[in-house]
């Protein structure tokens, strides 16, 4: 029955999608979402009339805004026109708005999971096509900056190219328009590209000197991307067999092309050959040698065996995602700041900042009696559903374990063998891809918990009674040594810490942070010191490697660190402070090379000498704000990334001048706002984030009081230790290192959603979509009405507050491989419940010819 179901629900979705569209064309009002008309005439590219909006209209839009998105990354093409549909009749002059309705319509046909097909029903695919059309020519209409003109011409030519048919010719057409939407762009290297593809796509320019010339032009507009060398070689090596004299004057370049295929491959050629048994700096140089000599096809064959060997390539896939862009990424994510609203309707829908249910803190005596720690880490280790205690105590890294009941006693599960002296902090991940492969890949999100209904435990789709199923591992490290621990799980069901002994050394250690740096899907480690920084390349999950090439980092200290892909371009950076104030980030630049950028060229406002950093979203806008505390005191810098991919200052705010040791940020009362938690002089410091939604301006009420009777602090920790839905501290004291627990009281009375982010297991087809196993650095992001919230997943379990309210809108996350996902099930949205949200990739079947080491084969999924 389910094959059935499945063509069922694809035909009603077709007939459905196909009524909306149709309904755009017709010559009568339409009644929009508020009771407002709007009329054919706007599709068709006039002038559009905007009223005022209400209240009701606003809180509508807000809903609207957010599914519409939802629904059109998760390619399900009907609810995204309802949702996007209604967004533009309630603003219809808006051009964000108009953009994202293009943008669904055109994806709802070339999308390679769309549902409308001209083969499948050529009159429904006529009506989309013209549906796509008037969109497109109301954006053109409306466009006012070279941006939007470009992004209308972008999205008409690539509609044109996809509708070309022998009986319908539209290529040369499409190829020129997309020409325009280049030249108009500003020379961004993805619109060439875009052009290139066009024309590499389409029969008439199997030989043609024009798409050399383009790819050319790309190749000097983004010269270290190894997808655009692989195809210009490819295009170049065919032309200089051609006939035509024309065309084998285009493949002049072919040579430099080689050479620099040398000089970009280089740091791939050990990998190659070990994996290929193929030597391409000999085959280069070999093949470069001969052309010398008067051997006319040893370039030919020399650029097919680079562009064969190095197309399936991670990194060579990654780049094609990164310069070939979906067409989602020219969403307009966010509303705009201009919309027809007056202040007193968005002061309304915004609301009054909610009272702060958490009343203090009261001490629990429950965890282990220990003295001596210096770091903790609250995670489950032994894949039980519930979270353990990961210590370091007198130079060994010990866990302790309790049962799934609360009043349970604690007891060692395991500990390092050996004390180690001179380490004093932790890190928790997974770095060595253990993931249980017994546990299917999940195809849509699942509940995991929920304590009201019938999910009272913990239990996975697979059957366990657990949240994830893959192990951490453990980073134990000091000011002169780091040390690696395997979490081992041994035949007779007991867990061993291992020793994973590593070859690098490091000296005045400041601070380290684990980050997919390679976007391979394994954790990197990054290493803060004296002399600047320091990068540990994950190889295999057992050994790590100092890089020590293509690494420009500061030449001052730095302080602390924090990951963040800061500038929003696919790749993981790393923000650093200093005790001096000079902040900035480390910049990934590509294929394991990165460079340090000064705080005044990155968004990021000059801060007060620092020890502690941390990256969150502070005023409810797009863009990473940052936290940080040092000696003298505590600020927030925003950033404002709202403006096309171009990031501003937007404004320091101080929270206390006291000196800061320690620094943690967790949403203690469940609003939905990230919340400040420091040490200070032995004392615990509470800032509770009030920003009012819409107003861009992070704001916070000192709110320590609540913590008074918490004294005697070293480090601190936030977990829910207790499960009962709010954020905890765990601390360690100053004078002899022992352990206690504060309860919250309070914070759980607001509405919560914990979700696991459970990247794909290793699939051969989807290297390039590797996601590091417990999801550290995928964005994360949820719209509860008027309150917006974003964080970096840090953690196995991220906790989001709900408020208030009883549903979220929906939860967005942005994987690291740069791919959104949605989750907009009404039952998976609910307040107090546990989710799944598997990484789901989109179907294929690749194939590509590759080189085995003896000869061409052909491979496919």
């Amino acid at each position: 029955m389910e094959p059935i179901r499945r063509r069922m629900t694809s035909a009603m979705t077709i007939c459905l999608l196909c009524a909306l569209l149709a309904g755009c064309q017709n010559n009568s009002n339409e009644g929009t979402a508020s009771g407002q008309g709007t009329t054919s005439e706007t599709d068709r590219g006039e002038t559009p009339q905007q009223r005022q909006l209400t209240e009701s209209d606003y809180r509508q839009l807000l809903v609207l805004q957010a599914k519409g998105i939802a629904h059109l990354e998760n390619k399900e093409w009907t609810d995204a026109e309802l949702a996007l549909k209604q967004v533009s009749q309630l603003i219809p002059a808006d051009i964000g708005a108009t953009a994202n309705l293009a943008i669904s319509r055109v994806l709802a046909i070339t999308d390679r999971e769309a549902a409308i097909t001209r083969s499948g029903n050529a009159t429904v695919y006529a009506q989309a096509v013209q549906s796509a059309e008037d969109a497109i020519a109301t954006l053109e209409t409306q466009a006012k900056t070279s941006q939007y003109r470009a992004l209308a011409l972008l999205l008409r030519g690539k509609l044109a190219a996809f509708d070309d048919a022998p009986e319908k010719p539209r290529i040369v057409d499409a190829v020129a328009t997309l020409r325009q939407a280049a030249e108009l762009s500003g020379d961004q290297p993805d619109y060439w590209m875009a052009v290139a593809l066009a024309m590499d796509a389409h029969r008439d320019y199997s030989e043609s000197p024009q798409l050399i010339a383009t790819l050319e032009r790309v190749q000097q507009l983004a010269p270290e991307n190894l997808f655009v060398l692989a195809r210009l070689l490819e295009r170049q090596a065919i032309a200089s067999n051609s006939p035509t004299p024309e065309v084998q004057q285009a493949a002049g370049g072919l040579r430099a092309t080689i050479e620099n295929a040398a000089t970009q491959l280089k740091p791939f050629n050990d990998t190659i050959l070990q994996q290929r048994r193929v030597n391409l700096q000999d085959n280069i140089a070999t093949a470069l040698q001969k052309a010398d000599a008067g051997d006319k096809r040893a370039l030919f064959g020399a650029a097919m065996v680079v562009k064969n060997l190095i197309v399936a390539e991670q990194v060579v896939q990654v780049d094609k995602r990164r310069i070939d862009r979906h067409l989602l990424e020219y969403l307009q994510v966010g509303l705009s700041d201009n919309l027809p609203i007056a202040p007193e309707v968005i002061a309304a829908v915004a609301g009054p900042v909610p009272e702060n249910l958490v009343t203090g803190f009261t001490q629990d005596s429950s965890l282990p009696d220990l003295a001596s720690i210096t770091s903790i880490q609250v995670v489950d280790m032994n894949l039980d559903g519930t979270d353990d205690l990961v210590l370091l105590r007198e130079g060994r890294v010990e866990v302790w374990q309790r049962s799934k009941s609360a009043e349970s006693e604690w007891a060692m599960l395991m500990q390092s063998e050996q004390a180690v002296s001179g380490l004093t902090d932790l890190l928790v991940a997974d770095l060595d891809r253990d993931f249980d492969r017994r546990s299917g890949d999940l195809k849509a999100p699942a509940k995991l918990r929920d304590p009201d209904g019938d999910h009272m435990i913990v239990k996975n789709p697979d059957g366990s009674e657990r949240w994830f199923d893959t192990d951490a591992d453990v980073v134990a490290w000091g000011p002169d040594r780091i040390t690696i621990f395997r979490n081992d799980l041994q035949e007779n069901g007991e867990r061993t810490l291992t020793l994973l002994p590593q070859s690098g050394s490091v000296s005045n250690v400041n601070d380290c942070v684990l980050a997919d740096l390679e976007a391979d899907g394994d954790l990197d480690l990054c290493i803060a010191h004296q002399g600047g920084l320091s990068i540990w390349r994950n190889l295999n999950g057992t050994i790590f490697e100092p890089q020590v090439d293509d690494l420009l980092g500061p030449d001052h200290s730095i302080q602390a660190l924090d990951l963040a892909d800061w500038n929003q371009d696919v790749s993981m950076d790393l923000v650093g402070v200093t005790t001096d104030g000079k902040s900035g980030f480390l910049q990934n630049i590509l294929h394991g090379r990165f460079r340090w950028v000064e705080a005044a060229d990155t968004g990021l406002a000059e801060l007060n000498g620092a020890t502690n950093v941390f990256v969150d979203e502070f005023n409810q806008r797009i863009g990473w704000d940052v936290v940080a505390g040092g000696p003298q005191g505590i600020q927030v810098s925003c950033v404002d990334a709202s403006g096309f991919g171009v990031l501003q200052p937007a404004g320091i705010t101080p929270l206390s001048d006291a000196p800061v040791t320690d620094l943690q940020v967790c949403d203690l009362d469940n609003d939905g706002r990230s919340d400040v938690v420091a040490v200070s002089n032995g004392q615990v410091l509470l800032f509770r984030c009030t920003t009012v939604p819409f107003s861009g301006k992070p704001q916070f009420a000192d709110e320590s009081a609540l913590a008074a009777a918490i004294s005697d602090v070293a480090t601190i920790t936030t977990a829910d230790v207790d499960a009962d839905g709010d954020s905890d501290l765990v601390v360690t004291t100053q004078s002899d290192g022992r352990l206690q627990l504060w309860l919250n009281q309070g914070g759980n009375i607001n509405g919560w959603i914990d979700v696991v982010a459970r990247p794909l297991g290793d699939d051969p087809q989807a290297q390039s979509n590797r996601v590091n196993m417990h999801s550290i650095g995928v964005t994360i992001q949820m719209r509860t009405g008027p309150v917006y919230q974003s964080h970096l997943i840090r953690h196995p379990v991220t906790h989001l507050g709900l408020g208030a309210k009883k549903t979220a809108d929906a939860i967005r996350l942005i994987w690291t491989d740069g791919i959104p996902q949605n989750i907009v099930v009404p039952e998976l949205l609910e307040a107090r419940v546990g989710v799944q949200a598997p990484q789901i990739l989109p179907t294929s079947c690749p194939y590509l010819y590759t080189w085995d080491g003896e000869q061409f084969r052909f491979f496919s999924d």
